[in-house]
């Protein structure tokens, strides 16, 4: 694998790539929105747990839009279906 592919779920869609996976882009973006969206709520789960409640505010509206991707990508994906 080369040094410059990114670290973390983007370094596992860079190898698909190479290696000719041919996985569906709007499956892709899925994989990579709910990734995303779970990093959002472990960052929220730590924040409030620390008290900053500004922080907490912040990576709520943050992880609503990114739930409501979500929503959209898996809606396509069924009328793609």
């Amino acid at each position: 694998m080369p040094n410059d592919v990114p670290p973390g779920l983007e370094s596992f869609w860079a190898l698909a790539d190479d290696e000719g996976l041919d996985d569906h882009p709007l499956e892709r973006e899925l994989c990579e929105r709910l990734d995303t969206l779970a990093r959002y709520q472990m960052m929220l789960f730590e924040a409030a747990s620390a008290g900053n409640d500004e922080a907490a505010a912040a990576l709520q509206r943050a992880h609503d839009r990114e739930a409501e991707i979500v929503r959209d990508l898996r809606q396509a994906l069924d009328n793609m279906r």
